[in-house]
Parts: structure tokens; sequence; C-alpha cells
């Protein structure tokens, strides 16, 4: 080999060591799968393609695809957990009632702007096991963002009966926010979205304005 040759480098063997930077790859792919197609998209063989890996380096890096679900789903609780909190401090030093409906008008922009995604994680069923705890205590720490503002109310001072109203509330929300919007006759279907949400959690609040 001449002197002022370098020495050809050597073909590591088998594939690429799989990190954190595919991971990521298998949890954005999974994002936009979600985004575009809802809960059909969570098929193994349409994320590995998209995020170029096999099927088997898929389940590799993040498990089976309830783990992958969950890992989506914990980004979308994340992001919505900062859209709650950002309403939240737009709303600071205003009434209980405006800082609640400033919640629900968050509620229903990320809703809108990420239908297909929420929809995912409504009809989410693990096909087996219990959730993990930080999957749980992600879906908790949405919750609690709601019942720190309910436990203003005399009647929610119980921590079982804010855990039941603010459970109540965000069924009820979740489904104005879902169906309204569709299948209203209003004009602005929106603003009617609004209203509505306005109407039900006026009522909880005269429900909770008093003590057991």
């Amino acid at each position: 080999m001449p002197e002022d040759q370098a020495p050809a480098k050597k073909r590591p063997r088998g594939r690429p060591k799989l990190g954190p930077e595919h991971r990521e790859k298998v949890i954005e792919a999974t994002l936009d799968l979600l985004e575009e197609r809802g809960s059909s998209g969570l098929q193994a063989r349409l994320i590995a393609k998209e995020s170029g890996l096999s099927v088997g380096s898929l389940y590799k890096l993040v498990g089976d695809i309830d783990d992958i679900a969950r890992e989506a789903n914990l980004r979308t609780f994340r992001e919505l957990f900062d859209v709650l909190i950002a309403a939240l401090r737009g709303a600071e030093g205003q009434s209980l009632h405006r800082q609640l409906m400033a919640l629900a008008r968050a509620y229903l922009g990320f809703v809108q702007a990420h239908p297909r995604r929420m929809e995912a994680i409504i009809t989410f069923r693990a096909t087996s096991g219990e959730p993990p705890d930080w999957y749980v205590k992600a879906e908790d720490d949405l919750f609690a963002i709601l019942e720190d503002r309910l436990s203003e109310l005399p009647g929610a001072k119980e921590k079982e009966r804010r855990f039941q109203a603010a459970r109540a509330v965000w069924a009820a929300v979740h489904g104005i926010v879902t169906v309204t919007p569709i299948g209203s006759r209003a004009d602005d279907p929106l603003e009617d979205a609004v209203s509505q949400l306005e109407l039900i959690l006026k009522g909880v609040e005269r429900e909770l304005a008093v003590g057991n």
C-alpha cells in the first residue's frame, strides 16, 4: 500500500445501533399518522415505514403497539397540558367562572386543531396489561388542573367529590366540543359550542357553590 494512501475503513457489521433519535422518529411518525388517519393509523407496518425502520426494530425500540400508542398519547397529553396552563395564566386574576371558561375554550381549540389525535386517545383500549404509572400520572396531571380550580368551590372541598366533579365536567365539555361544531344548526357552530360550555360550567358552579 502506498505510504500516502490511508487504510480503507472497515464497514461495521450488522445494522446500526438504535438510539434515542430513532425512538423520536417512531413517536413523530406515529403522531403524524394519528393526525392524518386517527386510530386507524396505529399500525406497526405503517409506523415502521414512516420512521424508516423495520417492524422488528420498531418493537425493539418502543415495545408493542400499545406501548407505541401510549408514547404518542403522552406527547399529546403534554401538549394539551401546556395549552391549558397557558390559558389559565392568561386568565390570572379573573373570576373562577372566567378561568373555567378559559380552560374550556383552550380545550375546544386544541380538539379543533388535533381532532384525530384526540379521537385516538379517547378510543384507545390496550389489548393487555394495566397502563404504566407514567401514563396514569400524565392523565391525572390534566385533571389536576381542573380539580385545582374547582377546589375553590365549597362543594368540591372533599377530594373524592372534586375528583368526580372534574371528570364529570370534562365528559360534558368533551361531548360539546366534539359534537356541537359538527351537528350545530347555528350560524357560528364554534360560538354555539362556547355558549353550551358556559351553560354547563355555570350549572356545575351552582351545584358546587354550597358544601355537602
